[in-house]
């Protein structure tokens, strides 16, 4: 499969989710607060990136927004049509990531809004939220029963560290962490004063945005849960958007309509969102070069594209390398009992069972201090000839052992 393919695969659900996003805004906020709203989701700098990726997240924003939508649709009309239409969407949402169960926060209160209270005895309702539920929970059993013990994944274990624990509040380096993200790489400043604007300012405002009010109170509860993920990945907080993007939408629609903000303010304010959305989506695009220098130097040593062990691990790095081998975390997150195999974990055990499993070549890394393994770089070079070197990685040739008293000296 070419990379193209899957980018505009990726950019197709997020055009989707562009149009549902504004077609449920438009429904509880109006035209012109659906199209500020749009203007927020569409071009915040996380979604000037994250819309094009080669990850899930691009079909995890679209099913929920859909879901979202459609749901409404179903209260507004209920049919068979809306009904199925939107279980199916909020079933593959949950399928994609499942912290998209989040979405029960906005469509409990569809539900709550339409028939009250009495929406906890509708029969419907209950089967909408088992169904929904039900090929998430058969997935993650069986990916925790049989996949987790057997290969490298995240979160099938329910482990990593990615989930909710009292020192990740504890912090304050975790809250700045968190605000300079929003601030930059997600909401921009612009988007933070109208969300916190929209948030508070309820004077004369239809109680229909409260939708999007509960939305967050989702998200926020996600954050919680999953605190950890989202200390450590940007873009664990993306399902922030489409929530923000209807409160902002209504708050941007207010300012615009201000007296003092005329003539020429809005138009300034649409510029200052732009350049800070340029400006926040930049460091995105910076590519980490080292990789890309060894994935240079490794095709110029072997066209053939032997299988690789990369030191210290990193996700993407298979994917520059073009090649097939291994990142050094098969157990990471993983429970002890899962661990059946004690070569799995990074040791000279791991690279002579990964020789055996056509291993050729290392590619050791410069790492910080928390992820660096001196120990295991010093078994490469009293064991393995260095065929490249660079200021920021190593190249070992598996294949050309040293002699013991080339490795140790006289």
């Amino acid at each position: 499969v070419h990379e193209a393919v899957g980018r505009i695969v990726a950019i197709a659900f997020s055009m989707a989710g562009i149009g549902l996003l504004f077609l449920l805004m438009r429904d509880f906020l109006g035209y012109q607060a659906a199209a500020y709203g749009l203007l927020f989701y569409a071009f915040a700098p996380s979604s000037i990136y994250f819309g094009r990726v080669l990850m899930s997240e691009p079909a995890m924003l679209c099913l929920s927004i859909a879901a979202v939508y459609l749901f409404h649709r179903f209260t507004q009309a209920p049919s068979p049509v809306w009904y199925c239409s939107a279980l199916l969407a909020a079933a593959l949402a949950f399928l994609v990531k499942l912290p998209t169960v989040h979405l029960a926060a906005p469509i409990a209160y569809l539900a709550i809004r339409r028939w009250g209270w009495s929406a906890a005895r509708h029969p419907a309702l209950w089967v909408f939220a088992a169904l929904s539920l039900l090929p998430a929970a058969l997935y993650y059993t069986h990916a925790h029963r049989n996949i987790g013990p057997h290969y490298f994944t995240v979160g099938v274990g329910f482990g990593g560290n990615m989930w909710f624990a009292p020192q990740h509040f504890l912090s304050p380096k975790s809250y700045s962490l968190m605000v300079n993200r929003l601030l930059k790489e997600h909401l921009t400043a612009v988007g933070m004063v109208l969300l916190v604007l929209g948030l508070f300012y309820r004077a004369g405002r239809p109680k229909r945005e409260t939708l999007f009010v509960w939305w967050l109170v989702g998200v926020l509860a996600y954050f919680v849960a999953v605190s950890g993920g989202n200390l450590r990945q940007t873009y664990y907080q993306l399902p922030l958007l489409p929530a923000a993007a209807g409160v902002v939408g209504p708050a941007w629609a207010l300012v615009s309509r201000l007296r003092a903000f005329r003539p020429g303010g809005n138009t300034a304010l649409v510029a200052l969102f732009a350049a800070l959305s340029i400006w926040g989506a930049q460091p995105f695009y910076e590519e980490y070069t080292p990789i890309l220098r060894a994935a240079a130097a490794l095709d110029r040593l072997d066209p053939s594209r032997q299988p690789v062990i990369v030191m210290p691990p990193g996700y993407g790095c298979l994917y520059y390398l073009r090649r097939p081998g291994w990142v050094g975390r098969e157990t990471m997150g993983k429970p002890a009992e899962w661990i059946r195999n004690p070569s799995d974990i990074p040791s000279p055990a791991y690279f002579e069972e990964r020789i055996r499993r056509g291993a050729r070549w290392v590619v050791f890394f410069n790492a910080p201090p928390q992820d660096a393994r001196p120990d295991l770089l010093e078994y490469l070079r009293a064991n393995f000839r260095v065929v490249h070197s660079d200021p920021d990685f190593l190249i070992f040739d598996l294949s050309r052992r040293l002699s013991k008293n080339k490795a140790h000296g006289p």
